[in-house]
């Protein structure tokens, strides 16, 4: 089973209105780690999610939506802290900006016991990142979590999807990030992740200076419609470039479409990341890429199921 811990909440799209007095106002369930779960399932793996979900209306369609999908929800029983919220405006570009209500929300009431009780016995991919490392009080509970199922053997993806509105300190996140790096095999994240997390730093030094330190197998860094980078431990630098086709609806979702294929792609394989070729490698983010196109030709996160991947692929072979 991939596992992907975190947070989930509603997104709620706001559309300005032109005579500015009633917005339009579209309320879609995601977070980063809920994301992440639906897209490896649909990418073809045993999927599971980690985090306490709310008794209100938003938290029961959200275990409707895990059970569509075929996603194991693996915290249980519902509890009465309400749902978080985020409030997302899109630019002309298509590119969100979020504003996020989180305060005692559900997917912060957290027990470190229960969370590390709920660690299937076949995790073998655990997925993590997002708002588990945006305040010090939840990382703890978090992190236990990811010890335990690296402990276990699992192979670990850390993607920090930063969100600078909900962190309580930078430096202190930054510690925490460094100490997320440390406990994973895989990291993936943005060009503007990795902005927020080293400024003005070269990421083809930094990356591989990073998993030179805490012992990384693979990191790839993706940078929207341009190049993705990819490093091994080995020293092999990989770049490829994104496929070009198609309309943009908008980029919601986009890198955690990226991030769910990606894993999925190393479970189906059953290559451990250590492992990769340049040849695997390829083969990797040209599905991940393909995953995240698909996405991005849709409205807000809705990341395409391994067939239409696979279609996709045969019609745009990589170049």
């Amino acid at each position: 089973m991939l596992v992907s811990l975190g947070e989930y909440l509603v997104d709620l799209f706001v559309k300005p209105s032109l005579d500015a007095v009633t917005d339009e106002i579209t309320g879609l369930i995601g977070g980063s780690p809920l994301n992440i779960a639906i897209a490896a399932a649909r990418s073809g793996s045993t999927s599971g999610f980690m985090c306490p979900i709310s008794s209100d209306s938003f938290g029961q369609r959200a275990l409707s939506i895990l059970a569509e999908e075929s996603v194991s929800q693996l915290i249980a029983p519902c509890v009465a802290a309400p749902t978080a919220m985020a409030v997302i405006e899109l630019n002309a570009e298509g590119q969100p900006r979020y504003t996020f209500h989180r305060g005692r929300t559900a997917d912060r009431a957290l027990s470190a016991a229960q969370l590390v009780e709920a660690i299937p016995s076949d995790c073998r991919f655990l997925q993590f990142g997002s708002l588990c490392l945006a305040q010090d009080a939840d990382w703890a509970s978090w992190r236990a979590v990811v010890q335990e199922a690296r402990r276990r053997g699992a192979t670990i993806g850390l993607d920090p999807n930063v969100r600078t509105g909900l962190i309580d300190d930078p430096n202190d996140h930054r510690a925490r990030f460094s100490q997320a790096l440390g406990l994973c095999n895989i990291l993936k994240l943005s060009d503007e992740d990795f902005e927020l997390l080293a400024p003005d730093q070269s990421p083809a030094q930094t990356i591989p200076s990073w998993m030179q330190q805490h012992q990384i197998d693979l990191a790839i860094l993706t940078s929207g419609s341009k190049p993705t980078h990819a490093w091994l431990k080995s020293g092999l630098h990989l770049q490829m470039q994104p496929p070009q086709i198609g309309e943009i609806k908008d980029t919601v979702g986009a890198g955690d479409t990226f991030q769910g294929a990606a894993m999925s792609w190393l479970s189906d394989a059953a290559i451990h990341p250590s492992k990769l070729t340049e040849e695997t490698l390829a083969r990797l983010l040209q599905f991940a890429h393909a995953a995240a196109a698909l996405n991005c030709q849709r409205s807000g996160c809705n990341p395409p199921t391994k067939a239409e991947i696979i279609d996709f692929l045969k019609r745009y072979p990589s170049r």
